[in-house]
């Protein structure tokens, strides 16, 4: 494998985390690994700062923070590590975006895109083959069926139907990468992706929280559209070639269709009268205020990585039991375990790829702050309801698209400067 191909790897590895389980992040981490000592070899750390550089320096920036804030604490180092460990990819994805050439780490966007749709279409296809065929062995300790609970809430590998739902639709947003460079059976094939994807997150893994960030993400994507559709006289015909698919699709999901809005609908409900319509919407309320009170006693360096739920379930009302590790919310999360610090540490990692976009883009409105874009907006609208960075697989699966995109921006920054 040359240097060049290294990110279509990482890429690939990332994007297929659902399918390929701890597998991915482990050859992952042992490809980093190895780039990361080529570059301390080689003296990439003494290049001139380019976005992938900064975006190492935000991310080691943020791990430093949250490890103070545990070593500031009562914590013993031991239990502040531990607390820390699921952001761990974001460390070694920190390392590589400084001491990686970009050049090793970059990705075109059209094949991106094309990535990202093949990966939803194999998830799904790979999904509805098992549910057809119910084949069961053990997997890890754990029968097959168990790990990708095809016959509940769809989750593959990704061992937390909320951490899938954050992965499909960031990919579902990402198909469109490159749309002005794909054929007509490319774009039908992006359409087709997106809308099974999303339609697999509402009804097949009932991720809410997910399945509400696609507002958030249909702002670049309507964007995109708007742009595209004076120009390119193939979308219509595409739109077309995907009614059939989504027919297909529409049928086999259908029974599940119930379950999902209903379960939609009451925590919907919850969230605007208070009321226990949907237990695990009303959990997370509690949660949610108890986590404003903990962070309102200790504001300021918070309780440590290592007690970010244990911080809160001391504020719950008498007689509220919930075991949990986290908040279920990324801002609350960081906000407990690090204060304002903490806060505006994870807000620089979710916010990284947009500003690094609108600053070094060469092309305002291109497919590079159009990736950022999903990446920050996906992160933000996931990270309402989910652990995110507290959770290995979505940081690692985050952290690894964001140092791709950084990567395409320091190789037009260095283009722009030779």
């Amino acid at each position: 494998m040359t240097k060049q191909h290294t990110g279509y790897v990482l890429l690939i590895l990332c994007m297929m985390a659902p399918l390929f389980g701890p597998f991915s992040e482990l050859f992952s981490a042992i490809i980093i690994t190895l780039l990361i000592a080529l570059g301390i070899k080689t003296g990439q750390h003494r290049r001139p700062w380019d976005p992938l550089k900064i975006l190492g320096v935000i991310f080691i920036g943020y791990f430093t923070v949250l490890f103070t804030a545990g070593l500031i604490s009562d914590a013993s180092l031991w239990q502040t590590l531990d607390g820390l460990s699921p952001t761990l990819p974001v460390l070694i994805l920190g390392l590589a975006g400084i001491f990686s050439n970009p050049e090793w780490l970059r990705v075109e966007s059209r094949k991106i895109g094309n990535i990202a749709t093949f990966s939803v279409c194999a998830m799904y296809l790979g999904a509805l083959m098992l549910w057809h065929s119910q084949i069961d062995f053990q997997v890890l300790g754990k029968s097959l069926l168990h790990h990708a609970s095809v016959n509940g809430r769809l989750r593959l590998f990704a061992v937390n139907a909320l951490v899938f739902g954050a992965i499909m639709i960031t990919l579902c947003g990402l198909s469109f990468l490159g749309w002005s460079q794909k054929s007509l059976f490319g774009k039908a094939l992006s359409l087709i992706a997106f809308f099974i994807g999303v339609a697999i997150v509402a009804l097949w893994t009932e991720a809410r929280g997910p399945f509400l960030a696609v507002g958030l993400l249909l702002v670049p994507i309507g964007l995109g559209t708007w742009l595209h559709m004076r120009s390119d006289k193939m979308l219509r015909p595409a739109i077309l070639l995907i009614a059939a698919a989504l027919a297909g699709a529409g049928i086999l999901l259908w029974p599940m269709a119930a379950s999902a809005f209903e379960r939609l609908i009451n925590g919907l409900a919850t969230f605007q009268d208070g009321q226990n319509y949907d237990n695990s919407t009303y959990l997370r309320l509690i949660m949610y205020t108890a986590a404003w009170d903990a962070f309102s006693d200790n504001w300021l360096f918070g309780y440590g990585p290592h007690a970010r739920f244990t911080a809160i379930a001391a504020h719950f009302p008498s007689g509220i039991n919930i075991v949990f590790s986290h908040a279920h919310n990324v801002f609350f999360n960081h906000a407990v375990s690090a204060g304002i610090f903490g806060l505006g540490a994870v807000l620089c990692v979710l916010m990284a790829p947009v500003v690094l976009a609108w600053k070094y883009a060469k092309k305002r409105f291109g497919s590079e702050l159009y990736l950022a874009s999903i990446l920050s907006l996906s992160m933000i609208g996931c990270g309402l309801s989910n652990v995110l960075l507290f959770h290995d697989l979505t940081a690692y699966f985050f952290a690894t698209l964001s140092v791709i995109a950084a990567a395409a921006l320091s190789h037009e920054s260095n283009s722009t400067h030779s």
